[in-house]
């Protein structure tokens, strides 16, 4: 009967041991669980403000082509759209979306000097030129940020 003690000691040191390689096993799973977590999370954010520069970008296309001219307001409207791009995109989109500016610049100059005694005429041609060019980045832009915006499981 003296030996249980020494048997229960015996058997109760491997169970502590056993009980700490669960312990570690579950916070393993429990760290890898809010590590996935977290960069899901980070990409959700990165989507949306990814979203947010396409979706200035894409409202800025539409407004210079539906408007009459573009104002100084739409282009402070659509840089401060477009300023965080180059945090969180690539050089090339950056590149890209800094081009849409100049050539807004490029219309809106056009469109000022079109209004002089001689304008209308000698600027229309150059006029339907940016305007077919800002129509077909329309489905550039879309290609251009679908590598960002595609949603994968």
């Amino acid at each position: 009967m003296n030996d249980w003690p020494t048997i229960l000691s015996a058997f109760l040191t491997p169970f502590i041991g056993l009980i700490a390689v669960y312990i570690a096993w579950q916070q393993r799973k429990t760290n890898r669980a809010n590590q996935e977590t977290n960069a899901r999370r980070l990409k959700l954010e990165q989507y949306d403000k990814r979203f947010a520069i396409y979706d200035s970008a894409r409202t800025f296309l539409k407004d210079a082509l539906v408007s009459s001219s573009i104002s100084d307001e739409m282009l402070v409207k659509y840089w401060s759209g477009i300023n965080p791009t180059r945090f969180l995109l690539d050089d090339d989109l950056t590149k890209y979306l800094e081009e849409i500016e100049k050539k807004a610049v490029d219309l809106q100059t056009i469109q000022i000097e079109a209004q002089g005694p001689d304008g209308p005429s000698t600027k229309a041609s150059e006029r339907g030129e940016l305007k077919k060019w800002f129509y077909k980045q329309i489905s550039i832009l879309n290609e251009k940020f679908l590598p960002y915006l595609k949603l994968e499981r």
